[in-house]
């Protein structure tokens, strides 16, 4: 009995590497220009295309008056 669960629990775990790296294509979103990134979605990013992924860049420059309140 003992190892039926363990062979299950050790498919469970195999199988769930190949879920996960299956699902890391999705966190990147593919771009040719700035235009085909998402809009803002903070008051302090926006997305820029950099290397033909969208990447999140920080609006906030040590010159505004944000950046004293930036944590």
């Amino acid at each position: 009995m003992s190892q039926i669960l363990t062979f299950v629990y050790a498919m469970i775990l195999f199988i769930s590497i190949f879920l996960v790296a299956a699902e890391v294509d999705w966190i990147y979103h593919l771009c040719d220009t700035d235009t085909d990134c998402p809009e803002h979605w903070s008051k302090f990013f926006i997305y820029k295309c950099v290397n033909h992924v969208c990447d999140s860049i920080s609006k906030v420059t040590t010159d505004s008056k944000e950046y004293k309140n930036f944590p």
